[in-house]
């Protein structure tokens, strides 16, 4: 494969990262993919890493309490 032929492709890429709406559209991806996850059966392994997330930021929160 030659390096003009990859030129188009990259240049596609970047203009979609250079816009202003791809961070927008990356984050309804993934947060569309959450959610078919979250209502799917591995819904269970979701919310291992959450629970975990959670609950360390809860212990954190909690100690810092008086």
């Amino acid at each position: 494969m030659s390096a003009t032929s990859r030129t188009p492709r990259v240049s596609l890429f970047r203009a979609f990262v250079d816009s202003n709406v791809s961070g927008g559209i990356i984050l309804m991806i993934a947060a569309l993919l959450a959610l078919i996850v979250a209502n799917s059966p591995w819904a269970e392994i979701y919310s291992i890493p959450c629970t975990f997330i959670l609950e360390d930021l809860a212990s954190s929160i909690g100690s810092m309490t008086p």
